[in-house]
């Protein structure tokens, strides 16, 4: 997608009262091709004069479309294997199309696929999301005593999704149409961690003492899915169902 500005903003906002302190902030980039949220909440809450309790949270999401552009020529770049065509060939027909091929016989040695069609038509999308949050419980049950438990939560998800159409490629040698393809990726990460601790300090005369004792618990999980498919019978329907060969 392609629009015509961008719109950034940040804003924040934070207050506290004798049992309540707060702070939120949130960032967003709107009307981009490249979409962009982020947040953060903290909250702290006093309970009593021993105890307290609190919990954060970020969330984050981008969006990007970024085709393969650099690299040698028989890695698929875009950008170096437009350079390696020869500027005089015409990329756009006379009444504004986009020719598949590109070449002049004569001039060129062998017909090529259009790099500006592939910049249009090939799609590299990537969605990223992610939340990190975590909450705690503080303690003090005598003088000198800290007892402090927290749970700790992170979760990312990524999907990537590669399309190339019949109509389009971004090798230097080839000659189109040639067989559509599509790669969808998807993985995700999960991890938790519980920290529990135990905090005493002591004065005796000019000789001061800390003692520090707890137990952590933790969890990671992850996911990772991924598919290729080629020969779907109509370019407007890149999907896993409508191809003839999934790998």
């Amino acid at each position: 997608a392609t629009y015509g500005f961008t719109y950034f903003t940040t804003p924040s906002q934070d207050g506290h009262s004798d049992m309540h302190r707060y702070f939120a902030i949130a960032s967003f980039v709107l009307f981009s091709a490249w979409p962009i949220f982020s947040m953060r909440l903290n909250n702290d809450f006093i309970i009593s004069d021993k105890s307290k309790v609190g919990f954060s949270v970020a969330p984050t999401y981008t969006f990007n479309n970024t085709p393969n552009t650099d690299g040698f020529f028989w890695a698929g770049g875009i950008i170096n294997n437009a350079m390696l065509t020869w500027p005089i060939i015409p990329f756009r027909n006379e009444d504004g199309t986009l020719p598949l091929n590109v070449w002049i016989p004569g001039v060129s040695a062998f017909p090529t696929p259009n790099m500006l069609r592939a910049t249009e038509e090939i799609k590299n999308t990537t969605e990223t999301s992610r939340v990190l949050a975590n909450s705690y419980y503080q303690y003090e049950p005598i003088k000198g005593l800290m007892l402090k438990s927290t749970i700790n939560f992170d979760y990312g998800n990524t999907k990537y999704d590669s399309k190339t159409p019949s109509t389009a490629s971004s090798g230097m040698a080839g000659v189109l149409p040639t067989t559509a393809s599509a790669v969808f990726r998807s993985s995700q990460y999960r991890t938790w961690l519980n920290e529990n601790t135990a905090t005493y300090k002591k004065s005796i005369g000019n000789h001061n003492f800390d003692l520090l004792g707890g137990i952590s618990i933790q969890k990671f999980k992850s996911t990772l899915m991924q598919v290729r498919v080629t020969g779907y019978s109509d370019d407007r329907i890149p999907t896993i169902g409508a191809s003839a060969n999934i790998d």
